[in-house]
């Protein structure tokens, strides 16, 4: 078998022309075994493993968000565990102060981590690359400081604590126990939002707005030239980042009992950033990918050693990944995925091809010859 320059292959077991009927069974069929998958996930694991999925679907949310600045917009931020935390902490004080819905609440961290994302991202305006790493810094580290300056709402370093009374119950329309089988619903939840939150996305990144990303983070001159106003776009990609990451803070909130500033300090961000990383930058499916990852491999680690060994192995694990392919875990298994189906482009057909040729009569012939 021949091979690229890379070392895969150029040659794949079946080949589909993109929208053909094969191509299109094809993403049918990936779907619905995506879609069983997703449903079996909280009646195949027991409730402490269902809790992680939960959590590592909050988590791609907020990824995804990082990744929209990092990846799409080319900015480099370490502060948006902070985000996260404004959602959490949103979440949290509505529900246990004011009694609101769980659901209810994502709406208003939306909205408020949209807000700081567009005060942050005016300033950040000027700076790029690391400086502008360093200074989003600023924001994990302010973020504990704040919420223990303001311990009259967020209860400080004790944390915002969830009445057993206000905690989510799996409605009774589900068929579900409401308490032992809360955390199935909570899952379903967290995934249909989530989702819906990587729809949305994906429809942007691949309208005017995304494609005036790219064109930004490619060649700015050539971009602002070209007629994209360049701060008007950094700061809105700042903004619905910020959003994202709030989203998944509260949903992050949603298998908690209490929210504490420890659970969004640096190492958050750093997290945030390992996920993009080991994910795929501008891969939605690598989003997914890098929540699931940072979630459950140093769960795997804990499994056959305790304390700085398991975060050694971890650090191992990742690193392995890095190595191996370092465009993310999303594309080799694109490129893995190509070894046995390639998806070509359709090629257009031409006018000589779709026009039918009607055969001329015979006695029409026979009158021009003789004339």
């Amino acid at each position: 078998m021949r091979t690229s320059p890379a070392g895969w292959p150029k040659r794949s077991l079946a080949t589909v022309e993109h929208g053909s009927v094969a191509h299109r069974a094809l993403q049918a069929v990936g779907w619905l075994a995506l879609l069983v998958v997703v449903a079996a996930v909280p009646f195949v694991f027991e409730e402490p493993r269902t809790v992680l999925f939960t959590q590592a679907a909050a988590y791609a949310v907020a990824v995804l968000g990082l990744n929209l600045l990092a990846g799409w917009s080319g900015q480099i931020s370490l502060g948006h565990s902070a985000f996260m935390g404004v959602g959490a902490y949103t979440t949290a004080i509505l529900v246990a102060d004011h009694d609101w819905s769980f659901v209810s609440t994502i709406p208003v961290s939306a909205l408020l981590c949209f807000a700081i994302g567009v005060i942050v991202g005016i300033p950040a305006l000027r700076l790029q690359g690391l400086y502008l790493a360093l200074a989003t810094v600023g924001l994990a580290v302010l973020f504990p400081a704040v919420v223990n300056k303001f311990d009259g709402l967020t209860d400080g370093s004790n944390g915002k604590r969830i009445p057993r009374g206000s905690r989510l119950l799996a409605p009774e329309w589900t068929g579900l126990d409401p308490r032992d089988d809360a955390h199935i619903w909570v899952y379903f939840l967290v995934v249909a939002i989530g989702a819906l939150c990587f729809l949305i996305t994906r429809n942007m990144v691949r309208s005017r707005v995304g494609r005036a990303l790219i064109a930004l983070r490619d060649n700015p001159v050539g971009a602002e030239v070209s007629g994209i106003h360049l701060a008007r776009y950094k700061v809105l990609a700042f903004g619905v980042s910020a959003m994202l990451a709030g989203i998944g803070g509260s949903l992050f909130m949603f298998t908690l009992t209490v929210a504490t500033a420890s659970n969004f300090s640096v190492n958050r961000s750093i997290e945030l950033v390992t996920a993009v990383v080991i994910g795929g930058l501008t891969s939605l499916p690598g989003s997914v990918i890098g929540g699931l990852l940072v979630v459950f491999l140093p769960d795997w680690a804990g499994n056959f050693a305790n304390g700085t060994l398991a975060g050694a192995i971890y650090g191992v694990l990742l690193i392995a990944i890095i190595l191996i392919h370092p465009s993310g875990v999303a594309d080799l298994l694109r490129r893995l995925w190509r070894i046995v189906v390639r998806v070509t482009p359709r090629i257009p057909r031409t006018r000589d091809e779709t026009t039918t040729l009607v055969p001329e009569p015979a006695h029409a012939s026979a009158s021009a010859a003789d004339s």
